[in-house]
């Protein structure tokens, strides 16, 4: 069930619906309105009038020019100056832009928008706790919007301190539930949710109904997240019936309904009572701009019901085509950064996968395969397409202009970060960074029109990089295969690529399930005081989504497979999922080395884009090792663990990797005949690797700690830990964009620490972080864990996978025969463990 929008899109897509001057309508959010010019009034008088502009801004709305509403209404927001009198017109302008924005994917800007009305309710009108409330609501709905989430719930619960009325207390409340639940907080989210509700059917009807129908439809997402579907269904028909009572201002809460329904209805498999809801309020979110959340939501719910007629598929997919092309136009907009490109796309990537899936049951394979593409785009895909362009270069001081681009998109990147974390503790550094985001955000954008302007690059900086299927298809050996894996509402769908056709299929396995599934089994095999038994069911599960029958059947003769996905289901690698039809009882009784995994089938690799390899470096030899640092940590529980399973307080607290240096050492003397660069111990150190030229080698390995952003009071990004060096001015951290700076040109990086894989936060990219850091830098392929690895495990799997790739064997063949050889090998304590062996992915560009 996806539910887009929330309370403040909700109001303003009702605002707009009525055709009335936009400020006007702000469900009376800010006291007095401007009031709309008179047609009596001369156009000289009014022309540059904020009234008049804002009514054009409206104007321009309706007619589905976004670009003109949005010119229309910033001209009028120049114009207006807060004060007490005009403060609430003021507050509700800007909050009009916000929303307006956001429709135009530009998520920074419309939290400024949000953040300066706040900031004006509080300063100009301080005694008006309606127009101080609305602010409120919609700065945390925006905060939410670009992922900071602790800032909004801060926001939101110092609100609730202060005194306010009933209605305004269930509103907030209402807003903190849906923001405690997407940090996973489902029990507080729970008592919160019911909280709000308790307050709001005290509340006189029907002027409360549209709250009292939003409180209710929070209780239905939440249970539905929860797989509670006929929970689900009871509290849509509640928030139907109040969203009823309100009147026509809630036709478009009512539309929210309509889908949220559709899709809880299509996961029960009661399709009769689907189809009976198709149209009914459909063109009530046909009124909304074709850039809107609520409108796309609604189009492609309804057309994915559709399309599992198979005389209506193609009709479905006409109709939703119209909107595959906004997003697509959203996607290319010139004005983006790759991070904004990378944000816009993972808040669409439910749409994108219900539009591929349409598409597959249309016929149309090409629009299919052009819609995961885009749904698999991350900020890792977005890393390896720049570098890739930069390669292809002729002109050596283009390439270094655009490498400099790039270092300044990389800095903005951990700036961003750093000030959101800054900004959620109130920290005074926030403005701090805030100005040096925008020097840097400058620099990047800056550089990038000159080239542009000189001709010398047509792509833009991060744009999604989109490739037909017979160019896809052409990159691929004979024993190679894409599969691209789609979740939709009630399915998991699986396209397969191969170099001699194409195929897919499909599994009954919904987006709520797949996400528990997932985190199930990642859970049982991420190492902690209370980790489970490898949970085989959940892993079952999985593996036998992503390969339905129709697809298996599609692999044959295939040895290794490319994954191109995003999201949850990558957040286990799939050798360690399993496949076949034994049930429970058969499924326990198996020692671990027995169980029918993936991997015994196929080599994996990771895949971020379909890349264009316009040029191909030439093979080199040489190796280079950095790690096995210095570290005086006690040995405790982790001191066999690369990396934390808990935020440390300093560098101090980790212990030294006894296998590091052994690693490291006995590579060297294999693969460093021709060349070879070891930095360990006392010359594992940031300034040192910072000054070493790493150009020139095949093999680089970092054998060290990964740790994650906030291991680490005040580490915004995630880094790798080198040698402390006192009075250097250096703290041996290095970070992803300090890594992203670095130039480095090796066939593979194995990155074997810990988490070096891993997230940077919920809802973004699986692969991120140090990979991202390190595709950037030039890496051409990544061997990474994606949780904490037992240091003989680690050393062990990047030997024995490094050794097999310079044997002959390709890197996802070598890395599956050292998998296989670990589970394998009773010497190896517990090496039959999927947590040991199962933590290394290859990501490869």
């Amino acid at each position: 069930m996806k539910v887009a929008g929330g309370r403040r899109a909700e109001w303003m897509a009702r605002a707009l619906m009525k055709g009335a001057p936009a400020l006007a309508l702000l469900t009376g959010m800010c006291g007095a309105p401007l009031a709309a010019q008179s047609a009596a009034q001369p156009a000289e008088e009014t022309a540059q009038s904020p009234e008049a502009l804002i009514v054009a801004s409206q104007a321009a709305e309706r007619g589905g020019d976004l670009a003109a509403a949005l010119d229309r209404l910033s001209a009028a927001i120049l114009l207006m100056r807060p004060d007490g009198m005009t403060a609430p017109a003021l507050v509700a302008a800007l909050a009009r832009q916000s929303t307006l924005l956001s429709y135009a994917g530009r998520f920074d800007e419309a939290l400024a928008a949000s953040r300066r009305a706040h900031e004006i309710a509080l300063e100009h009108a301080p005694d008006n706790p309606d127009v101080v409330h609305r602010a409120t609501l919609a700065y945390a709905e925006e905060l939410v919007d670009v992922l900071r989430l602790g800032q909004a719930e801060a926001v939101l619960r110092h609100a609730l301190q202060g005194k306010a009325r009933d209605e305004q207390v269930a509103e907030t409340l209402y807003e903190l539930a849906r923001i405690v639940f997407k940090q996973e907080q489902r029990e507080e989210a729970a008592a919160l949710i019911g909280k709000a509700e308790a307050l709001a059917v005290t509340l006189p009807q029907p002027a409360h109904a549209e709250l009292a129908g939003n409180i209710a439809l929070e209780q239905a997402r939440q249970a539905f997240e929860n797989s509670a579907l006929d929970l689900a269904l009871r509290h849509l028909g509640a928030a139907d019936q109040r969203f009823a009572a309100a009147g026509p201002s809630a036709r478009v809460s009512r539309e929210i309904v309509r889908q949220a329904r559709l899709s809880v209805l299509i996961n029960a498999g009661r399709w009769a009572e689907a189809r009976e809801q198709l149209d009914a309020g459909l063109e009530a979110a046909r009124k909304l701009p074709v850039e809107s959340r609520v409108r796309q939501n609604s189009e492609l719910v309804t057309a994915l019901l559709r399309s599992f007629d198979p005389a209506d598929a193609a009709a479905a997919k006409a109709a939703v085509d119209p909107v595959f092309a906004a997003m697509r136009r959203q996607m290319h907009a010139a004005d983006r950064t790759p991070a904004e490109r990378a944000d816009y796309i993972s808040r669409n990537r439910v749409n994108l996968s219900r539009y591929a899936a349409i598409a597959l049951r249309a016929g149309d394979t090409q629009s299919a395969f052009a819609a995961a593409q885009y749904m698999a785009w991350s900020d890792v895909s977005a890393s390896a397409a720049s570098v890739a362009r930069r390669l292809a270069l002729r002109d050596p001081a283009t390439a270094e202009r655009l490498a400099e681009a790039e270092r300044l998109a990389e800095e903005a990147e951990a700036l961003r970060t750093a000030r959101n974390l800054a900004s959620e503790h109130e920290s005074p550094e926030a403005e701090a960074l805030a100005a040096r985001l925008a020097r840097a955000e400058a620099g990047f954008r800056a550089i990038y029109a000159a080239l542009a302007r000189d001709g010398a690059q047509s792509a833009h900086l991060g744009e999604p990089e989109v490739r037909t299927l017979a160019e896809a298809q052409a990159s691929l050996a004979p024993n190679r295969a894409l599969l691209l894996i789609i979740p939709t509402d009630n399915r998991l769908v699986s396209l397969v690529v191969r170099r001699d056709g194409t195929a897919w299929g499909e599994a009954d396995l919904s987006i709520p399930a797949m996400k528990r599934a997932a985190a199930q089994v990642r859970l049982s095999l991420t190492p902690g005081p209370s980790r489970p038994a490898f949970d085989r069911k959940a892993a079952l599960v999985l593996g036998n989504a992503i390969l339905p029958p129709a697809t298996l059947t599609a692999l044959a003769g295939i040895e290794e497979i490319e994954l191109l996905s995003a999201g949850p289901i990558l957040s286990v690698p799939p050798a360690v999922l399993l496949h076949g039809t034994m049930d429970d009882a058969q499924l326990g009784r198996l020692p671990l080395g027995k169980l029918p995994y993936l991997v015994r089938r196929f080599a994996f690799s990771f895949r971020p884009a379909m890349i264009a390899p316009a040029y191909q470096a030439p093979r080199k030899g040489g190796f280079a090792g950095i790690g096995a640092p210095l570290l005086s940590g006690n040995a405790g529980k982790d001191a066999a663990l690369r990396g934390l399973s808990a935020p440390a307080l300093d560098i101090a607290a980790l212990p030294p990797l006894a296998g590091a240096e052994t690693e490291l050492r006995e590579l060297a003397r294999t693969l460093g005949r021709e060349r070879q660069l070891l930095l360990t111990g006392a010359q594992a150190t940031e300034a040192r690797l910072k000054t070493a030229d790493l150009g020139g080698y095949r093999t680089m390995v970092f054998a060290t700690h990964g740790i994650m952003a906030g291991a680490f009071a005040g580490l915004a990004e995630p880094a790798l830990v080198l040698t402390p060096q006192p009075g250097s001015g250096e703290d041996a951290l290095l970070t992803a964009s300090e890594i992203a700076s670095l130039r480095i040109d090796a066939e593979w990086v194995i990155l074997s620490a810990c988490n070096s894989g891993a997230e940077r936060e919920a809802g973004s990219a699986t692969y991120s972080g140090l990979a991202r850091a390190f595709l950037q830098a030039g890496a051409a392929n990544l061997l990474v864990s994606l949780w904490p690895v037992r240091d003989d495990a680690a050393s062990r799997l990047s030997i024995a996978t490094i050794m097999a790739h310079d044997r002959g064997l390709g890197r996802a063949a070598a890395l599956r025969k050292a998998m296989l050889g670990m589970m394998a090998d009773r010497r190896f304590p517990d090496g039959a463990d999927p947590s040991l062996w199962g933590a290394f992915s290859l990501v490869e560009r």
